[in-house]
């Protein structure tokens, strides 16, 4: 209701003309979802499905990687890329009444991609 109220204002400003009034009120705001058939869902992380089974055994299929191939704990890394957000992404969409549940979505590019990186000895590189 408050974006509607906004943008109602902003159209308003750019015509000059305050000849119109608006309220957006929660009546207006049910009967407009209705109108475009729309409802309210949680929105999830980013749709992407790992195998926890397989995650599971890793470690220890690793471990013995590493004492088999006998590598030095200076030339095994793990490098894991994050990324930091500084816009608040909403918790809760409107979807199409076709739409069952949101497939996932794509966060928006406003983000500094960091990749960090150690090694089993310890010792931190970024």
């Amino acid at each position: 209701m408050e974006k509607a109220r906004r943008i109602f204002n902003c159209i308003q400003a750019e015509a000059s003309d305050i000849s119109e009034t608006f309220i957006a009120s929660r009546g207006w705001f049910n009967k407009f979802k209705h109108r475009n058939n729309l409802h309210n869902i949680k929105i999830t992380e980013e749709a992407a499905s790992g195998d926890s089974k397989a995650a599971a055994k890793f470690p220890a299929k690793l471990k013995t990687m590493i004492e088999q191939g006998n590598y030095p704990t200076e030339l095994v890394f793990n490098v894991d890329e994050t990324g930091l957000f500084w816009k608040r992404m909403p918790k809760r969409t409107f979807l199409s009444h076709e739409e069952k549940q949101a497939s996932g979505f794509k966060a928006a590019k406003d983000r500094l991609t960091l990749l960090l990186g150690g090694n089993a000895s310890g010792e931190i590189s970024n």
